[in-house]
C-alpha cells in the first residue's frame, strides 16, 4: 500500500513537471527572458527605398531599437542612424511597444527626407505605440510580425 502511494505521488509529479514543460515549450519566449537579436529589412515604395540593419534588445518590459542604413528617394540618398527607446507591455506573443525617446545620432540625415513617411509614428515619434507578435522558428530565431506579416528575422546576436 505504502508503495502505491509513493508511486502515485512521483507519477503526479512528473506528470506535473511534464505538462509544465509542455505549457512553457508552447508559449515560445517566456516573460523573463531578454530577447537580443540582428535583422536586415529593405521597405521600397514607389522611388522610394530604405535598406537597414535593426538591432532589437528587449529585457523587463523596457527596449531599444537601433537601426542603421541607407534611403533613397529618386536621385537623393539620406543616412539613417537612430536608436527608439520604450517601455512595453507583453501577454504570450503579443507585444505592444510604446516609444519613449528617439535619439537620432551624427550621421542620421532624415531630417531632410521623407524617411519618416515610410515608417510608423513609433520609429520617429515619442510616445507612440506598435503592436508586434514575436514568435520563434525551430531554431530559436526570432520571427517579428507587425498586422501578422512577418517583417523581421531577427537573429541572435
Amino acid at each position: 500500500m505504502k508503495n502505491k502511494i509513493i508511486y502515485l505521488v512521483c507519477f503526479i509529479a512528473i506528470l506535473a513537471g511534464g505538462v509544465y514543460l509542455l505549457l512553457q515549450y508552447n508559449t515560445g519566449i517566456s516573460g523573463d527572458e531578454t530577447i537580443s537579436c540582428q535583422s536586415q529589412n529593405t521597405v521600397i515604395h514607389d522611388d522610394f527605398r530604405l535598406n537597414a540593419n535593426y538591432v532589437f534588445t528587449l529585457s523587463k518590459n523596457k527596449g531599444e531599437i537601433s537601426i542603421s542604413g541607407l534611403a533613397t528617394e529618386g536621385e537623393k540618398q539620406y543616412q539613417i542612424s537612430r536608436a527608439i527607446y520604450f517601455s512595453y507591455n507583453k501577454s504570450d506573443s503579443i507585444y505592444v511597444l510604446q516609444s519613449h525617446n528617439i535619439e537620432n545620432f551624427s550621421p542620421d540625415e532624415s531630417q531632410g527626407s521623407n524617411v519618416n513617411h515610410h515608417l510608423p509614428a513609433f520609429f520617429y515619434e515619442p510616445e507612440k505605440n506598435l503592436t508586434i507578435k514575436i514568435q520563434e522558428d525551430r531554431y530559436h530565431n526570432k520571427i517579428i510580425s507587425l498586422y501578422n506579416i512577418p517583417i523581421f528575422y531577427c537573429r541572435d546576436k
